[in-house]
């Protein structure tokens, strides 16, 4: 899955022992916020430096983030990561032509449905037996 985000901050890095016991890993996590009527923050995740350093990933930056959504079950309760795995940065440029082009084919409704109108005297009459085919 994709989604284009604004970065709005870099977490400090967990380190954490693998199932082994020996093996040490370390998660790096960021916060992005999409575009659009309503924005939502996002936390992303991704395991290793080597990776999170290719994303190169900045503050303030606009990148369309590549991730997949993944939940496990721990202690009876289920918990739910979105690990990021492919970061390419756009333009603002880019993103603002996108969402002229995004508003302009499909109408807004903010998220919603228009609401259905009422019907006019023709249609809340029942057809005559003349014009009513049951099939």
């Amino acid at each position: 899955m994709e989604v284009q985000v604004k970065v709005t901050e870099i977490l400090e890095p967990q380190s954490f022992l693998g199932k082994d016991g020996v093996t040490t890993y370390t998660r790096y996590s960021f916060l992005g916020t999409t575009f659009g009527d309503y924005p939502r923050l996002i936390y992303f995740q991704t395991l290793g430096q080597d990776k999170f350093n290719q994303m190169n990933i900045q503050v303030g930056g606009i990148y369309t983030i590549s991730f997949d959504i993944e939940a496990r079950l721990y202690n009876g309760k289920y918990f739910t990561s979105i690990n990021a795995w492919k970061a390419t940065r756009e333009t603002e440029q880019s993103v603002s032509q996108q969402q002229m082009q995004t508003s302009a084919s499909q109408p807004s409704y903010g998220g919603y449905a228009p609401a259905p109108q009422p019907m006019t005297q023709n249609q809340q009459t029942s057809p005559s037996v003349d014009t009513y085919t049951p099939f």
